[in-house]
């Protein structure tokens, strides 16, 4: 597989990742962690070979579309987070200067 050729798959798998969060559907989402990281080895080492025409601007949409999945599950998990009455608060540090997050009661809401 090349390059190009796995940049677009992982490209095609965002947008895939991308409806399964619109969807909420955990299961998809767990199986999609998992061919992430298998393209995220193969992408490993297949990088420090030749240029291939097209593929930093295509490895850019990929970026970009990993970062707006970041951010939209984020957003969705803060949204399941106030509909259940669950905030989601930094806390403490860890040893490696990693925030720690802490879940909490936000009061009793009923749905």
């Amino acid at each position: 597989m090349s390059l190009t050729e796995l940049l677009r798959a992982l490209e095609e798998l965002l947008r895939v990742e991308q409806a399964a969060v619109a969807a909420y559907d955990v299961a998809a989402l767990h199986r999609i962690v998992e061919a992430k990281n298998a393209a995220a080895a193969k992408l490993r080492q297949l990088t420090g070979g030749k240029q291939e025409p097209g593929a930093l601007a295509l490895a850019q949409r990929v970026a970009a579309l990993a970062e707006a999945n970041a951010a939209l599950l984020a957003a969705s998990t803060n949204a399941i987070a106030d509909a259940l009455g669950v905030r989601v608060t930094p806390g403490t540090y860890d040893s490696r200067a990693r925030m720690r997050r802490q879940l909490h009661s936000a009061g009793a809401r009923v749905v």
